[in-house]
Formats: structure tokens, sequence, C-alpha cells
């Protein structure tokens, strides 16, 4: 019986251990990753003074404009990991407090026929 005890202690510590091990890996992380959208009909920019490319510190906005091409026409929806972010003046957008990798996708989109 004392073996079957000390087996149970052990598998419960290290089913803790092993969580708490994950939990602390996700704290620890520091710094994210913002994929930029791809595609064609639109221009991406980053404008924010957090930094430049596709690295952002954790808790901080990565803000950016996507300029629509005038080769193409529609209503523009931009998205951060599936959620719809809304435009602030000139087509600049907001992620705020960024807190995992995020990736940008724009849809709407279509070219303009020309005739």
């Amino acid at each position: 019986m004392k073996n079957i005890s000390k087996l149970f202690v052990l598998s419960i510590l290290v089913v803790f251990c092993g969580a708490t091990l994950a939990g602390c890996d996700m704290l620890a992380k520091s710094r994210f990753t913002v994929t930029h959208p791809e595609g064609v009909g639109f221009t991406f920019a980053r404008i924010d003074e957090n930094g430049t490319g596709t690295v952002i510190d954790k808790g901080k906005d990565f803000r950016f404009i996507i300029t629509v091409n005038p080769t193409h026409e529609g209503t523009l929806v931009v998205k951060a990991s599936g959620k719809t972010l809304a435009a602030a003046a000139n087509n600049v957008y907001t992620i705020e407090n960024v807190k995992s990798n995020k990736k940008i996708t724009v849809e709407g989109l279509t070219p303009i026929e020309q005739g």
C-alpha cells in the first residue's frame, strides 16, 4: 500500500510540475509576432512607435495602415486572428495590448473591371 501511495504522490507531482512549467513558459514570453497580410489590391504599413517589422513587445499596441489600391474596390474588412478591427481616421488600425501572436488578414476587395 505504501508503494501505491508513493506512486500516486509522484504522479500528482509530475502532472502539477508539468502544468506549472507550461504556464511559466507563457508568462515568460515577452515578445510576439504579428504576421502581415498578404494579397493583392492593398498595401500594408506599420506606423506605431513600438518598433518595425513583425515583432512587438508584450502589452504594446500594434498600429498599421491598409491602403486600397486604385485597381480594387469593395468593402474592406481587416481582421487580427479572426477578430474584425475597426479603422480609425485614415484607415489606421490598432491591435491593442498584444499578448499573443497575431495574424492580420484583409478581405472584401475585388479588382475593378476594365471595360
